[in-house]
């Protein structure tokens, strides 16, 4: 989760959008082991995620509930997402506004799904107005409807056996099916924006993997051949694998350094090398941040452990569990450590 939180952030201070939030309890369908590897939503939690989704899109914007503070992992940080109408009023289709809804549903383990779609929702109607904010509206609808499809996946067969190879029939299958529900949930045009990019990256990963079982090549024709076929990319999904790999090694590098004892300085300086001052400073703030909540959310943790072996009547935990979160946080913190509880 650490490292989802401070890709995320990375990506935002790099890019303007993020390129790393994720739907942290749905698959996302760039990468052919997405879907394994990412947990899927339970079949009642998808059902309430449709019916939470459903009730908010026919709410009018102007009686929406006031907001929380932003969830930790979301502070200091933006997507940088400009929408436009055009002269019509209808809604410009940019792939930007799918950044936009996956920086705040990247933030699902913090706060309830409907927190977030409220936070959407206002977002959308601050930057739009008329038909292009019902349209925004209608597209995040089916966007997390697409989402919850996809958690279906998982019943497809395995894509990966249990020596960590690749069934390239399974990945075939799988990307299929990520096509199909595309098809069904967006418009042609919107398929075009928002996915097609998608699409040619996706042929590039089962073509690198159909490289990487193919017995009779020897290591220098297979990297040959991946290089090659890395060249026939589009220029801005280069650019995004580039910034991703530079993105993960400074994150990795980062926690070496720290599991060494580094300094604060020494991480400063590392993180400015690859980034620059401005964000290397922010990564810092965001540790110091990390560290001091972490330390508090532990302390309140081993408290609570306490109340829950204390022989108590459910009644009795459960208000003396709200008693300490009001007594530990405060009023702009309680709404996170309240969200977490839904989760246990």
């Amino acid at each position: 989760m650490i490292k989802t939180r401070y890709l995320l952030l990375l990506a935002a201070l790099c890019l303007g959008s993020s390129l790393a939030a994720v739907l942290l309890f749905l698959p996302q369908p760039g990468d052919p082991s997405a879907a394994e590897s990412t947990p899927t939503v339970a079949a009642t939690d998808a059902q309430q995620a449709q019916q939470t989704n459903l009730r908010i899109q026919q709410q009018s914007i102007h009686s929406l509930p006031a907001l929380p503070p932003l969830p930790r992992s979301l502070q200091g940080s933006q997507h940088g997402v400009r929408l436009q109408s055009d002269a019509q009023g209808n809604l410009l289709l940019s792939s930007d506004i799918l950044h936009l809804f996956d920086f705040y549903l990247s933030a699902l383990s913090e706060e309830p799904l409907e927190v977030s779609l409220n936070r959407i929702s206002r977002d959308l109607a601050a930057q739009l107005q008329g038909p292009a904010l019902e349209q925004a509206r209608d597209l995040l609808r089916r966007y997390l409807e697409f989402k919850i499809a996809l958690g279906d996946l998982h019943k497809l067969p395995a894509i990966m056996d249990d020596q960590g190879h690749y069934a390239l029939d399974a990945v075939h299958l799988r990307q299929q099916q990520v096509q199909a529900l595309r098809q069904q949930h967006f418009s042609s045009r919107e398929y075009s924006v928002f996915f097609q990019e998608q699409d040619h990256y996706d042929a590039f990963m089962q073509q690198q993997l159909q490289l990487a079982e193919d017995q009779n090549l020897d290591a220098g024709q297979r990297q040959a051949a991946i290089t090659q076929l890395e060249q026939q990319l589009p220029e801005s999904i280069r650019q995004a694998r580039e910034e991703a790999t530079r993105e993960t090694r400074l994150y990795e590098q980062t926690e070496l350094l720290k599991q060494q004892g580094a300094s604060a300085e020494e991480l400063f300086q590392l993180r400015a090398q690859v980034l620059g001052n401005q964000a290397a400073t922010a990564l810092a703030q965001l540790d110091e941040r990390q560290a001091q909540w972490d330390k508090r959310l532990a302390s309140y943790e081993q408290e609570r452990a306490a109340i829950e072996q204390s022989g108590l009547s459910p009644q009795d935990r459960h208000m003396a569990v709200a008693s300490l979160i009001e007594q530990r946080f405060n009023p702009d913190e309680r709404p996170q450590v309240e969200a977490l509880e839904l989760y246990r």
